[in-house]
């Protein structure tokens, strides 16, 4: 991407989950003062389970996206053309996630449809662990028919 980027490319990056579930609650606690505005109560509740966890998963997706644009920003690539999807299948707060619906693939219709891209790279491996790359290529997939 970053070769791409330098040659002049018109490179974006579209993010099609959170990666919520791969973040730790330490890791919402070692980026506290860039992804939260109410830290006083934060930290005990966050150690002592208090926080709903839609709650928690939107901090570690908050997390994940910081990770996301300062990686970007190191190829180069401007804030600007970095898109979050996070599409619903994922936004289970478990490994296990959701069966693929019109949402999600409306979803990314809507952004190849904005962005019109001439190249699309993704993660191929469907075989993952977690099942995640796979059901992003089944969607854009079916995004692209």
């Amino acid at each position: 991407m970053k070769i791409l980027n330098d040659n002049g490319n018109d490179v974006r990056i579209a993010y099609m989950v959170s990666g919520n579930i791969a973040v730790r609650d330490s890791d919402i606690i070692e980026n506290i003062n860039e992804i939260a505005y109410y830290k006083r109560d934060l930290i005990e509740n966050l150690k002592l389970n208090r926080i709903p966890l839609k709650e928690v998963m939107d901090l570690k997706a908050k997390v994940r996206m910081m990770e996301a644009i300062k990686a970007a920003e190191t190829l180069g690539i401007d804030r600007g053309k970095i898109y979050f999807l996070r599409l619903p299948f994922y936004e289970t707060g478990f490994m296990i996630k959701n069966p693929i619906t019109e949402k999600d693939i409306n979803a990314t219709i809507n952004i190849i449809e904005e962005i019109n891209p001439e190249i699309i790279i993704m993660s191929g491996e469907v075989d993952d662990p977690h099942g995640t790359h796979g059901k992003c290529i089944e969607i854009i997939n079916k995004s692209l028919r």
